[in-house]
């Protein structure tokens, strides 16, 4: 199993379509055996899904994120988590351990610049 996580600094990035990096980290058998960044400066919200689905992930989390990467994630049988924070080591082992809680995508969930419009239907 693959999880992506949002990165920034070693943190879990707090917006999935800002995020310039995810490290992937691939779990077998209740373990972490290898661990690798995986630069995204190049793709933007809508291309995110498929280039971690070419990158075989299963499971992405991220600080925040709206309702339309969550919808073109999981329509790619990704199982999704917002809302976890710190570092990504201790949010990859609190997932291993089934204790990684997420809460709803959508626009309360990270800031937008102004005049980008969510999938909410409001502009910001």
């Amino acid at each position: 199993m693959k999880i992506a996580v949002a990165t920034q600094n070693n943190m879990v990035a707090g917006h999935f379509g800002k995020c310039e990096e995810f490290t992937i980290f691939e779990i077998e058998n209740s373990k972490i055996i290898n661990k690798e960044r995986l630069n995204t400066k190049e793709h933007g919200h809508s291309k995110l899904p498929p280039y971690l689905q070419e990158h075989g992930v299963d499971v992405v989390i991220c600080g925040g994120m709206g309702q339309g990467a969550y919808y073109a994630l999981t329509a790619r049988n990704m199982k999704v988590f917002v809302g976890p924070q710190g570092y990504i080591d201790d949010v990859a082992e609190k997932f291993i351990q089934g204790k990684l809680e997420t809460k709803e995508a959508g626009c309360s969930h990270h800031e937008h610049e102004e005049g980008h419009q969510c999938q909410c239907g409001k502009n910001h």
